[in-house]
């Protein structure tokens, strides 16, 4: 019987990744989200683009302040957490990420005096 090879989740800041890093850093949010979506199609084992769709959550809670979009967006950060323990920890974007992923709760949370 042969075994099923385990689709094994990484971390690949490819160019498509870079892309979209960039649109977020320009607030360009819908052409990065649909670069995070072509790249989650195409590279299903890569969980760089849940990075990118948390620093988007981050930056759109930031900018606008708006408690409801906080209250709504706030269930996304475990399930990307577990998403990334799933992940390699051998590479250096697993704490990278992870890090940045607390960081950027913790920096919404005290927005709202959570």
């Amino acid at each position: 019987m042969l075994q099923q090879a385990k689709l094994f989740a990484t971390y690949d800041f490819n160019t498509s990744c870079k892309e979209a890093y960039n649109a977020i850093i320009e607030l360009n949010f819908i052409k990065a989200k649909n670069l995070i979506q072509k790249e989650k199609n195409a590279h299903k084992e890569n969980l760089i683009p849940y990075y990118l769709d948390n620093m988007i959550d981050f930056l759109s809670i930031a900018c606008s302040e708006d408690k409801t979009l906080f209250n709504t967006l706030k269930s996304n950060k475990e399930k990307r957490i577990a998403l990334f323990e799933e992940g390699e920890h051998t590479s250096p974007y697993y704490r990278y990420c992870l890090a940045e992923m607390y960081l950027q709760w913790a920096v919404a949370r005290i927005i709202f005096d959570e």
